[in-house]
């Protein structure tokens, strides 16, 4: 799930400022018709051990009308018995809904309906037994946590309908086994609505039966495991895409419903839709759910939620459609076990945009990394793990849930290298006690044990169960012996255990450059490093790739300037970008080679948001040049590394 703030969809931040949007993933509109959030997720935390079956089988039947705020129609569960003691069949349900009947076997049988919560009594039945239960229900539903049930109108003033359950807003609108004990494993659908509409739904569409003049009736049908609250439906007059994308395991259906409105817009965007599928199809596992599809439904909230196969958009943004798509091998395909654990959703999702920006477009990745750095760091405590799952707003806390645990993600990454992080990708997605399952932390964590062969006890107490970061300090200062750093570190919370972290340097010379990776693990360590030749100034962490708060102080320099201009990639195979703050225009650049003389290339200089782009092309021979920046009257110097 990722909720965004329209006023930050602007061209001009399409990817520069795309990380802004998480500060308001958490900020949501919450309303209850009788109880608060807190208090329902307090319920259900309490009755989440009480699971005593396995849900088999699933069949739906919903009457929904778009124009008209009510649902009616029937649910029918087929399961097995897993408890020793069982006279009863549990199901969360609003007392805002009224249930007409309840069959078993083809025979009414006893309910209760009070308090949210529908009681079945099945006497007689016991470990290993097989059961149904169908369950006819009409009414008004709810609207809790992000809007469960919700009714509204398009833009183009049309009647549309959405539901949202995550966490617990199913019960708003159908009997549910709200669990993370059990996932659904196979199901159908059957909606009945006005013509000239469409349902949207999870799996793949059967049918569509049009046959009558009053309703038509829409057959989704999904054969994979599902937990509860990735179960939705849209209705609205939609306007339909549809491709195929080739991706590793064959042709994949995409299929998409907008707005009539957007339908030029949407239909543009599926190319950028396309490449994201055949990118992480590529880099994780094959696509979770190759026999059916994977597609977009829009609806009127303010953001987008990774319904299992059909992802609920406010708009096909590349920040929002990575986000999502992301959760279908990430929360979807692997799935919490716990609220507390929602960072396995969301910071695998969040991190995963940062995987596109970094495959599609590298300088917006590194500034991804420096502003999700900046967001962690602009509070001094915070776990990744939830600590308190009665709430709603902790629960999807952006700066922890989302943007730690992805920059936790991309730190691991730098910790055991490229190959062995998304080799362990790939291993948690197909250990067959996960996929298409539950997972904990602990789980993930045992799986990037063993296939990196490092214990990783240390890395996940410090930074996912942890809180905090290091305030490093690093004194410096050239000499004719190398280069001096004194560095002290302190915890961002008061009396808390020092970090153990890698701190990159980067040392730079008139011409020559290096990164010394230096481990910090005391209050205050001195180092002395040979660079090989004379220093003029250092970066630290130049690449935004550990999580920490920096201040460097030049000895002997009571006024240290601070360093404005950043040039990246480097190396680079081609164009190369230049950040000044201020967003001046350099006065001169040049391109000089190791010999001294200018390099005959055509430089061009675009500005672009504060970043220069100087396209040196591709002819360029591969080897060691001097970027010379004139910028303020001051001649800037940074040694550029070309490789083709």
């Amino acid at each position: 799930m990722h909720n965004s703030q329209h006023s930050l969809i602007v061209a001009v931040c399409l990817w520069v400022f795309v990380f802004f949007t998480l500060s308001s993933q958490a900020q949501h509109a919450c309303s209850l018709a009788k109880r608060s959030s807190n208090e329902i997720l307090t319920l259900h935390n309490q009755r989440e051990a009480s699971s005593k079956e396995d849900v088999t089988y699933l069949s739906a039947r919903w009457n929904i009308d778009p124009a008209v705020r009510q649902i009616s129609g029937s649910v029918k569960y087929f399961f097995t018995v897993t408890s020793d003691v069982y006279d009863t069949l549990q199901l969360d349900l609003s007392d805002s809904l009224t249930v007409s009947q309840v069959f078993s076997k083809g025979e009414a049988v006893q309910f209760v309906h009070a308090n949210d919560l529908l009681l079945v009594s099945l006497p007689g039945i016991g470990t290993g037994d097989t059961s149904s239960v169908q369950i006819f229900y009409s009414g008004i539903p709810a609207s809790s946590g992000f809007g469960s049930f919700v009714t509204s109108l398009s833009s183009e003033g049309e009647p549309v309908m959405w539901t949202l359950s995550q966490p617990f807003g199913a019960s708003d609108w159908w009997p549910a086994k709200e669990s993370f004990s059990d996932k659904i494993d196979s199901s159908d659908y059957f909606i009945s609505i006005p013509p000239g509409n469409k349902a949207a739904g999870i799996g793949k569409l059967v049918s569509v039966d049009s046959s009558s003049s009053v309703a038509h009736i829409y057959h989704w049908q999904h054969r994979y495991p599902v937990v509860t609250y990735l179960i939705a439906v849209a209705v609205a007059n939609y306007a339909e895409i549809r491709r195929e994308v080739p991706l590793r395991e064959g042709n994949l259906e995409l299929l998409n419903y907008c707005y009539p409105a957007q339908f030029g817009e949407w239909e543009w965007q599926q190319t950028e839709v396309i490449a994201m599928l055949q990118y992480f199809d590529s880099l994780f596992t094959p696509y979770p759910f190759m026999l059916e599809k994977y597609g977009h439904a829009q609806f009127g909230w303010g953001g987008g939620m990774e319904h299992q196969t059909m992802s609920f958009m406010a708009d096909l943004g590349p920040w929002l459609t990575s986000h999502e798509l992301g959760h279908q091998w990430f929360g979807d395909a692997v799935t919490c076990a716990s609220w507390t654990d929602i960072w396995l959703n969301e910071g695998f999702a969040t991190y995963i945009t940062g995987l596109f920006f970094e495959r599609f477009n590298p300088p917006a990745f590194y500034y991804w990394k420096r502003n999700v750095r900046d967001e962690i760091a602009a509070l001094p405590g915070g776990s990744v793990i939830v600590d308190d799952t009665t709430s709603v707003d902790r629960i999807f806390d952006g700066r922890l849930s989302y943007a730690k645990g992805a920059y936790v993600l991309h730190m691991l990454r730098n910790t055991i290298g490229d190959e062995i992080f998304f080799r362990g990708l790939r291993t948690y997605l197909e250990t067959p006690e996960l996929k298409h399952g539950f997972s904990r932390t602990s789980d993930f964590q045992a799986v990037m044990e063993n296939v990196s062969g490092v214990n990783l006890n240390s890395f996940f107490n410090q930074w996912v169960y942890g809180e905090g970061y290091p305030n490093i300090d690093i004194e410096w200062k050239s000499t004719d012996h190398g280069l001096y750093l004194n560095v002290q570190q302190a915890s961002s919370l008061q009396n808390a255990q020092l970090f153990s972290t890698t701190v990159p340097v980067h040392a730079y010379g008139e011409q020559d450059s290096t990164t010394f990776f230096i481990q910090i693990d005391q209050p205050e360590a001195f180092f002395l490093l040979n660079p090989g030749f004379k220093v003029q100034s250092i970066k630290v962490d130049p690449n935004a790739n550990w999580l920490a708060r920096y201040n460097l102080t030049l000895l002997g320099d009571e006024s240290p300037a601070k360093e404005e201009i950043s040039v990246f990639p480097n190396p680079t195979k081609g164009d190369v970008y230049i950040q000044i703050p201020e967003g001046l225009f350099p006065d001169k650049v040049q391109l000089i080679q190791l010999d001294g003389k200018t390099a005959e290339v055509s430089i061009s200089i675009d500005k672009y948001l504060g970043i220069y782009n100087i396209g040196i092309g591709s002819t360029l021979v591969s080897g060691v040049y001097l970027l010379q920046l004139y910028y303020k009257n001051v001649l800037h110097s940074f040694p550029l590394v070309v490789a083709h």
